[in-house]
């Protein structure tokens, strides 16, 4: 896998998405009862826009100026541990002054985009020949690099990719984030990857996303897997997306979100209910199924969220053994500030209806709500048939571990041919 993480950006929906795509001509959707033929040309926005870089040489000199002072103070003042700070804090200092030299004293370069062309500086600072000019049919890629960085550069940078050459802002190149996102965006709009309001709105089309992956698999030599992240709701919206991820980006397990599987904990969780993540699992084996691929879903579940009751996990665990789900790993709710489930959490309430919410505090309903969830496991056993008696279903046991409360101990797998090879060798020697 390439050691660069890259994220195109949607600029009409403010999100990220994983890969670069290069646009492969016009696409057909059918939204309702119309259609309509959505073309590049379409989707460019030509609005004319300049981001000015930012050279901060007034800084980095005033930072330089207190480092030396400091340093010299502590170098000539203090003892042995002094003089070492003092030391690091003066090489600080001469490499602002250095990265201010790097700089130069040049007029700051200007990202500037009319309605036919773009002009991309080539460095932060310099004349008029540190510019080149494109036309947008020159441009390729624009992306965002947010891992392996050189320690001197700030990241994420945004990569321009034309046809001639890869330019590279990283993000001290501007006054701020909104800037260096405003350019990504006017860039990306260029390329047509900014859908009218109307579709966006409507969540009714997946032209962005599967172009977006038709082209990654297109132009580059690594294809990309997606292991987690997924709205598994919003895909009935976007099937041709939906079989893509499918049939060319999942290793084999995709970790999806349900939380839980009871319809009033998803209402106070503010999540899709049971039936949403049942249609999406039905859909996900079948394709896969026909795809002739081996993949399964690995759900994210809680316990002890408020709202959640044991007979509430009772129902997600038979929910599990239903539609022969495992988990290794359960998440027990941790409040964390400015959340919905935080405030339910501290009042015992709904703060929209005023409705009283039942909410877990006890370390043993913690753990035997979890347990419910992990009932397949041996060591929770015990945990599992406590919460059971609690809630007065001993007789779901049965369907829970399908002999009551024996389990069949696993036969011993078969041995390898290479162990029986290794034992053979032994004996004759």
């Amino acid at each position: 896998m390439p050691s660069e993480d890259a994220s195109a950006i949607s600029p009409a929906t403010g999100s990220e998405s994983s890969g670069s795509s290069d646009n492969s001509g016009s696409r057909e959707k059918n939204n309702g009862s119309s259609s309509r033929q959505l073309s590049r040309n379409d989707r460019q926005d030509t609005t004319p826009a300049e981001i000015v870089l930012y050279a901060e040489r007034f800084h980095l000199l005033i930072a330089a100026a207190i480092q030396f002072a400091l340093g010299g103070l502590l170098l000539f003042k203090l003892g042995t541990i002094g003089q070492y700070i003092g030391a690091l804090l003066i090489g600080l200092g001469g490499w602002r002054v250095l990265k201010v030299i790097r700089i130069g004293f040049g007029q700051e370069g200007v990202i500037r985009l009319t309605a036919s062309a773009v002009e991309l500086p080539k460095q932060l600072c310099g004349d008029a020949q540190n510019t080149d000019l494109y036309t947008f049919s020159d441009l390729r890629n624009v992306f965002y690099i947010r891992r392996s960085l050189s320690w001197l550069r700030t990241g994420p940078v945004l990569v321009v990719e034309t046809s001639k050459h890869v330019y590279r802002y990283p993000r001290d190149w501007f006054a701020s984030d909104f800037d260096q996102r405003r350019a990504a965006a006017h860039l990306n709009a260029r390329l047509g990857r900014a859908l009218p309001s109307a579709l966006v709105s409507s969540l009714t089309t997946d032209i962005p996303a599967e172009e977006l992956s038709e082209a990654e698999r297109r132009n580059r030599a690594v294809i990309f897997f997606i292991a987690s992240g997924v709205r598994y709701d919003l895909l009935p919206y976007q099937p041709q997306y939906f079989d893509a991820l499918l049939q060319h980006h999942v290793g084999g397990l995709l970790k999806v979100a349900p939380e839980s599987t009871v319809d009033r904990v998803t209402d106070v969780m503010r999540k899709p209910g049971a039936k949403v993540f049942t249609e999406f699992l039905e859909t996900f084996r079948q394709r896969s199924h026909q795809l002739g691929l081996r993949q399964a879903i690995v759900p994210y579940l809680i316990s002890g969220h408020p709202g959640s009751t044991l007979n509430d996990m009772v129902e997600v665990a038979l929910y599990l053994k239903q539609h022969r789900l495992r988990v290794e790993q359960v998440q027990d709710f941790t409040p964390t500030p400015g959340s919905l489930a935080t405030c339910i959490y501290h009042t015992g309430s709904d703060p929209f209806s005023g409705e009283s919410i039942h909410v877990p505090r006890t370390s043993k309903e913690k753990r035997l709500q979890k347990a419910l969830l992990l009932y397949h496991k041996q060591e929770t056993r015990l945990d599992v048939l406590e919460a059971l008696r609690n809630c007065g279903r001993e007789e779901v046991a049965k369907l829970l571990f399908d002999h009551g409360t024996t389990q069949k101990k696993r036969p011993a797998p078969p041995r390898s041919n290479t162990n029986i090879r290794r034992q053979s060798h032994r004996k004759k020697t």
